[in-house]
């Protein structure tokens, strides 16, 4: 399920984005203080979205140059 930002953008809820789940190193899990050990895309009825957990996407860069726009 999606929710909305207030910037319009949408982000999926799961326990990967909680503010009540760590993610330990191996980042295949997600210690939870409510529930223990679960999987990042489990989700429950505490879920609170925490914007510094989501990791934005990369860019994609424009490769398609010719020899004309390196010319002096």
């Amino acid at each position: 399920m999606k929710q909305k930002l207030f910037d319009g953008k949408s982000y999926e809820k799961c326990c990967g984005h909680c503010l009540k789940g760590t993610i330990p190193l191996d980042k295949s899990v997600v210690l939870c203080k409510k529930h223990g050990i679960v999987s990042l895309d489990d989700c429950c009825s505490g879920f609170v979205y925490d914007p510094l957990k989501r990791i934005p996407k990369r860019p994609k860069l424009n490769t398609d140059f010719s020899e004309d726009e390196f010319k002096l």
